[in-house]
């Protein structure tokens, strides 16, 4: 899962990429507008987003829109679940619904991400032998169809 937080006093161009996010992923283009922000972090004004989104083929009725505040309750819903989670900086992770603040290299999260999956396989099985097996704590966090969740905060553009 992936979450916008934009951070404006820190990243002024933050809320102008969070609304392109927004208008891309509501077009099923999320991940490639991802991609071009982060690649072009240096250019993220207005006129470039505008730009982004005909290179994606974003319809451009619908990015002036976002422009103008289309999308801004759910940017701001992401902002406040945010703050009520902790989140007081990008990026932050949460790993079924545990802050984790250590490395953040490939190897280091395959790692976590390897000992969270042994760890529901290995409570999948308890509950299958009908032992009293502990909630995953993504369940609690409403992912009752998941055996593991990773919610990644980004404000999407780097000062």
């Amino acid at each position: 899962v992936f979450r916008i937080l934009p951070i404006s006093q820190a990243h002024p161009d933050a809320l102008g990429a969070a609304q392109f996010a927004e208008a891309a992923a509501a077009e099923g283009k999320f991940w490639q507008a991802h991609d071009a922000l982060y690649e072009r972090q240096d250019a993220l004004r207005p006129s470039d987003l505008m730009e982004y989104g005909d290179e994606l083929g974003l319809r451009s009725t619908e990015l002036r829109a976002a422009f103008e505040g289309g999308f801004d309750d759910r940017i701001q819903a992401d902002f406040m679940g945010g703050v009520r989670s902790g989140v007081n900086g990008t990026p932050t992770l949460f790993i079924n619904g545990q802050r984790y603040d250590g490395p953040r290299d490939a190897d280091s999260l395959v790692e976590v991400l390897s000992r969270v999956a042994d760890e529901a396989q290995r409570e999948a099985r308890a509950h299958r032998r009908g032992e009293q097996a502990r909630l995953l704590p993504a369940r609690q966090h409403g992912l009752a169809d998941t055996r593991a969740s990773v919610v990644v905060w980004s404000s999407l553009s780097l000062p």
